[in-house]
């Protein structure tokens, strides 16, 4: 595991709604969203660790299927065993760049 600082920051009200909506959007904690943008801006590369990577995915995976439910898109099953498209996709492998 990483270790980590708590820092407080103050930030222009018009930043901190900008990275807010960033994080609604993509659905990462607002912490993680400001990180991510601090490490890209000193050029430096995250690598997350397979556990980190995993816990991103269930969480992914939950969302999917709360966006799901709420749109009434899940698939009718049967036994309620097959996996949505969505959440196929997301557990696709990444390509190697």
């Amino acid at each position: 595991m990483v270790k980590t600082t708590r820092l407080t920051v103050r930030l222009p009200e018009q930043l901190h709604q900008t990275l807010t909506r960033e994080s609604d959007t993509s659905g990462d904690p607002l912490n993680a969203v400001i990180v991510n943008r601090l490490e890209r801006s000193l050029g430096i590369a995250y690598v997350p660790t397979q556990e980190a990577l995993a816990d991103r995915l269930s969480a992914l995976e939950v969302r999917v299927s709360k966006m799901e439910a709420e749109r009434d898109l899940s698939p009718e099953t049967d036994g309620g065993e097959e996996e949505s498209a969505s959440l196929r996709l997301l557990k696709k492998p990444l390509r190697s760049e």
